[in-house]
């Protein structure tokens, strides 16, 4: 009995081997079936109902071809992991922008400040430049205007005294040929009414000499009145214009020392406003650069920056 026993109880090792060589579990179970204890043969006889459910919830099993593929991509992606991360820490060493977004933000806004205030200055100084030409013609225009002024009042004395001699001149010759007729009228009837040719001719050249000497001292006063008149005329035009020309030139050059000062007031402000933005922009860079220093991402652009920005702020509070 012993004997015969033996080979029934290891039976169950021997079907494990012929279950992993593919054979059908009914099979198994007659096998089984046919030999053994009553216990094993009940085990044995629910064994194909219990595999068939786990078969039939297990996934299907891979092919050598799929196993071999998913191997290798896992293997791929485990070998490119270090490659990236190689690539992005030699993008953040090299100082690449795009792994700081606020510094390159920061970097644009500074750029743009330096490209107004550059632009506001130069506006200035074509507004200054404008301004002192506008006032250079204008200076010029009206001491143009003064001189050709003055030109046209002594061309009028001028001509007025003129006018005023010839006038004179045709007096005199006029008086002159009123006595020279009068003497001889008289002349001529005092010798036909006395006979005395002599004693009238010395009496009547007496009265025309004082009466030519009279009008000519009288024409000569008139004369010397006329032009000291003119030149008091020319001199107080002269004045006149002198006075209204400084008028004019104190008044542009008053209006240009108001704008220039104006000019210059906007510009200071301008000036101190930039210089707090500059020193705002280069604390913020400062700021980021020491984070990104001590975290251990040298950015070169930010130091650059910060360097550029300092040495901005110099040239503007030493200029």
């Amino acid at each position: 009995m012993f004997f015969a026993a033996e080979p029934a109880l290891s039976k169950p090792s021997g079907l494990g081997t012929v279950q992993q060589e593919g054979l059908p579990s009914q099979l198994q179970g007659t096998s089984q079936a046919s030999t053994g204890p009553p216990a094993q043969r009940e085990l044995q006889r629910d064994a194909p109902r219990t595999r068939i459910t786990e078969e039939r919830t297990q996934l299907p099993p891979l092919s050598r071809l799929d196993v071999h593929r998913t191997a290798s991509n896992s293997a791929q992606g485990l070998a490119a992991q270090p490659a990236v991360v190689a690539v992005g820490k030699e993008a953040r060493a090299t100082g690449d922008s795009r792994f700081h977004p606020q510094s390159k933000k920061t970097e644009v806004n500074i750029t743009v400040a330096i490209i107004t205030v550059a632009i506001i200055f130069m506006a200035i100084v074509i507004v200054v430049i404008i301004t002192m030409a506008i006032t250079l013609v204008a200076v010029i225009i009206v001491a143009i205007i003064i001189v050709a002024v003055i030109l046209m009042a002594v061309i009028i004395m001028v001509i007025f005294i003129m006018a005023v001699v010839i006038v004179t001149i045709i007096i005199i010759a006029a008086v002159v040929i009123v006595a020279v007729i009068t003497m001889a009228v008289i002349i001529t009837v005092a010798v036909i009414i006395t006979m005395d040719v002599i004693i009238v001719a010395i009496v009547i050249m007496a009265i025309t000499v004082a009466v030519i000497i009279v009008a000519v001292v009288i024409v000569a006063i008139i004369i010397v009145a006329v032009v000291i008149v003119a030149i008091i005329t020319v001199a107080v035009i002269i004045i006149v214009a002198i006075g209204i020309m400084a008028v004019i030139i104190v008044a542009i050059i008053t209006m240009a020392v108001i704008i220039t000062v104006a000019v210059i007031i906007v510009a200071i402000v301008i000036m101190a406003i930039t210089v707090a933005a500059i020193i705002v922009a280069v604390v913020i860079v400062s700021i980021i650069t020491v984070a990104v220093i001590i975290t251990g991402r040298h950015h070169r652009g930010c130091c650059i920056m910060v360097i550029i920005i300092m040495a901005i702020v110099i040239v503007s509070n030493g200029s």
